[in-house]
């Protein structure tokens, strides 16, 4: 009995001993992970010289920020883009056609008499490989097919894309395949063309969101806050391009106001919108414009002179806890940070040029819109799309009764 007793104790000791160690081990295989998130996903490369928590907004402050308690955009109508996804961005011709949006296989679609047609192409590739073709297009082949992102149509007709692997590009009126226009600045070649916008002469201007990473790591520029992108002018008269300003974190999209005296940036990873003065005595220069609740994407400019800013995503509690803690982000170095805990909530707000919210709209349980990349009013409608979804919708701006249907 004794020995039955004594037996059993040294059982629970080795037990409790070899639960200890394994609890050591996981520890210090943590430790080391969150000292070197290399040894983990080796192929990234990561660079943590960029992060900074210090200017990020108080939690105690989100409550101040706009709101809409109502759920509006949950009424939105869904406009489904049949054979393809992500339509980024949102663009009209001069006499009205459209919507035309770039896609995630590289192809340029607009809006036909109740459907969507293709209006060109970014890569000429397509020629010789049916990669692209295939659907879905995988997201590796991306550099091959193109990921046209920000469209803008000039004077004439033509179509300006920021295309995320080909750089800048131009289509005729007709369609067809765009061709380059601009892939380089100062000698470093752009790694992700995100946004553009023009102004009254037609000069655009443009983000290069990362002079290191690809758009199929752009999630890494939030979790890193990764700061080599850039905010360029192309001058189509001369075909110069030249840098703005650059170390930005994760510039996206850009919006010129309607006198053209300043432009609007939006760094995505800071949940920060920029301006950037063009003209007047602060010509060159470039403040904050307004801290907002989520991850801004692509700006739009009313013709009233107002901005529409579209969130990615608002911001939780969990990701403001992640963004304070550098060893979790290193610990956590494949996971994006805009995905941990809770689901995509969608939100637009509206910016007057003195930086003053005029209006909010959200579907905080994604139960109608999600992932959304942009918001652009015209004539009274409300435009969105999503970068990843293949979907667009639109929201009568005038509605006040819920039950009201588009």
């Amino acid at each position: 009995m004794l020995k039955a007793i004594m037996t059993q104790g040294s059982d629970k000791a080795s037990s409790t001993n070899c639960r200890s160690s394994i609890v050591i081990f996981i520890s210090v295989v943590v430790l080391i992970f969150s000292w070197n998130p290399a040894m983990l996903c080796p192929h990234m490369d990561y660079d943590w010289s960029g992060w900074n928590a210090s200017d990020l907004r108080p939690l105690a402050e989100m409550d101040a920020w706009p709101a809409d308690p109502a759920n509006k955009l949950v009424y939105a109508r869904l406009h489904s883009v049949t054979d393809a996804s992500g339509p980024e961005s949102l663009a009209f011709d001069s006499n009205g056609g459209g919507p035309y949006t770039g896609v995630s296989d590289g192809r340029i679609l607009f809006w036909n008499q109740g459907g969507w047609e293709t209006f060109g192409v970014t890569s000429s590739v397509r020629q010789v490989t049916d990669v692209c073709n295939r659907k879905p297009v995988a997201l590796k082949n991306e550099h091959i097919c193109g990921r046209p992102l920000g469209l803008k149509f000039d004077a004439h007709g033509n179509l300006y894309i920021a295309d995320a692997y080909f750089g800048l590009l131009v289509m005729s009126p007709k369609g067809g395949v765009a061709h380059p226009v601009s892939t380089q600045a100062d000698g470093v070649a752009f790694k992700f063309t995100n946004d553009l916008d023009m102004d009254e002469n037609g000069t655009v201007y443009f983000t290069d969101s990362s002079t290191r990473r690809p758009r199929r790591q752009c999630n890494l520029l939030i979790f890193e806050q990764e700061r080599t992108g850039r905010l360029l002018k192309y001058e189509p008269s001369t075909q110069q391009t030249t840098v703005l300003a650059k170390d930005l974190y994760y510039p996206n999209g850009v919006a010129v106001a309607k006198d053209s005296t300043f432009l609007l940036v939006s760094l995505t990873s800071k949940s920060r919108i920029m301006k950037y003065w063009l003209k007047g005595p602060k010509a060159g220069s470039m403040e904050e414009f307004a801290d907002v609740p989520g991850y801004p994407d692509n700006i739009h400019v009313t013709k009233e002179g107002d901005f529409w800013v579209a969130l990615h995503s608002r911001r939780t509690q969990l990701q403001y806890f992640f963004a304070n803690n550098l060893w979790l982000c290193k610990l956590l170095c494949g996971v994006p940070v805009h995905y941990i805990g809770q689901p995509a909530h969608s939100m637009v707000i509206k910016y007057n040029p003195a930086a003053e919210a005029l209006d909010a709209l959200e579907d905080r349980n994604h139960v109608t819109t999600k992932f959304l990349s942009y918001a652009g009013e015209r004539d009274g409608v409300l435009w969105l799309s999503s970068v990843f979804c293949p979907e667009v919708w639109t929201m009568k701006l005038n509605k006040t009764n819920s039950n009201q249907q588009n």
